[in-house]
This record gives structure tokens, C-alpha cells and sequence, in this order.
């Protein structure tokens, strides 16, 4: 799993958050530190919509789009208030999930948790 969060102190307690739910989480906190992690296996990406360097957005809309990463859950966060119409729009294109900042630690586990089964019973079929 990936975290990626420009902000250094809340970065670590979504990380810290999801080891806690048992998963093995790496951190980035930009758009290219993220795009260098994204080599490596991914289960699950929780990003920020907006990152210094880069639109959390389009990574996601990077994966969505790649045969061989499609399938990768993307749950992203925002800590501003997002129209209706960009969350409908993130959600068709480049997300699976769209979470509010700050978020309650159960419910961005769950997020995950609920992320994750449902990509497992999409490669199971």
C-alpha cells in the first residue's frame, strides 16, 4: 500500500493508522516520489488530490488507464471542499473511493479493508 501526502504531519498518521489495520504501507510526499513507488507491487493507493509537484488525480488517472494497474484500488483524499460534480468525476475516472480530510482513522481502514475486497473479487471473476 501507498501513501502519498505532501503534508509531513499528517503523512505519517494515515500511514500509521493503516500498519496499526495490519497492512505494510510505504510514504511519498510528492507526485514524483510516488511515481518512483509505483514500480513496485501495489495493492492499494491512498493519495492526496492535490500534491506540490503534481495532481494526486492524475496518478490515479495514470493507473486507471494502464492495463497492468487498472486494478489497483485508488482512494483519495482531499482536505478542501470538493464540488460535487469533481468528486463525481474523480470517482468515474480516476478513483475507486473519495474521502474527506481530516479523515477518522476506522473509517479510512475500512475505506481500505472494503477497497481491497473488492479488487480481490474483481480478479477472482
Amino acid at each position: 500500500m501507498l501513501v502519498v501526502d505532501d503534508d509531513a504531519a499528517v503523512r505519517p498518521l494515515l500511514a500509521d493508522t493503516l500498519r496499526r489495520a495490519g497492512f505494510t504501507v510505504r510514504e511519498a510526499a510528492t507526485a514524483a516520489e510516488a511515481q518512483a513507488r509505483l514500480a513496485g507491487p501495489l495493492d492499494l493507493l491512498v493519495v492526496d488530490a492535490q500534491l506540490p509537484d503534481g495532481d494526486g488525480r492524475e496518478i490515479g488517472r495514470r493507473l486507471k488507464t494502464d492495463p497492468g494497474t487498472r486494478d489497483i484500488p485508488v482512494v483519495m483524499l482531499s482536505g478542501v471542499y470538493v464540488e460535487e460534480d469533481e468528486r463525481t468525476a474523480a470517482l468515474e475516472g480516476c478513483c475507486d473511493a473519495f474521502l474527506r480530510k481530516p479523515v477518522a482513522p476506522r473509517e479510512l481502514a475500512a475505506t481500505a479493508r472494503a477497497m481491497l475486497r473488492l479488487s480481490r473479487a474483481d480478479r477472482a471473476t
